[in-house]
């Protein structure tokens, strides 16, 4: 008798160990900038408040860098964005201001902005979400 009754507390012992590990699980993991940010439609802009960029439903965007007006087309990537320049002003301007149109990607940062990247991969502008 005593053997049964152990056999049944070891099997109750390992019935409630396996029960509570099904009931347990892996913590999810953090998301990605890009999860984060899976609504990009909207407008973008600098700290400053003066360049913007407008990224469309539509996959068009417009913006302005504070010498020139800018527009393209934009996808979505693995990375972040990327932008295709299709237009826009050419104004001669100052040195350091004409930044917009060197972006060939926008790839997320850690505090939510979007930091635009030239074709070298160098940061040349950081945008923030525009609250409405």
């Amino acid at each position: 008798m005593r053997r049964y009754r152990a056999g049944l507390v070891v099997a109750s012992v390992l019935a409630t160990g396996l029960a509570l590990t099904a009931c347990t699980s892996e913590p999810d993991p953090e998301p990605t900038p890009m999860e984060t940010m899976s609504n990009l439609e909207g407008t973008w802009r600098s700290p400053a408040g003066v360049e913007f960029m407008e990224l469309h439903e539509d996959g068009t965007f417009d913006g302005f860098d504070n010498c020139n007006t800018a527009e393209g087309k934009w996808a979505t990537t693995a990375d972040g964005v990327s932008l295709e320049f299709l237009g826009g002003t050419e104004k001669g301007c100052p040195e350091g201001t004409v930044w917009l149109t060197t972006a060939v990607a926008a790839a997320p940062a850690e505090d939510g902005s979007l930091e635009l990247r030239d074709s070298s991969g160098d940061v040349v502008g950081t945008l923030v979400r525009q609250e409405s």
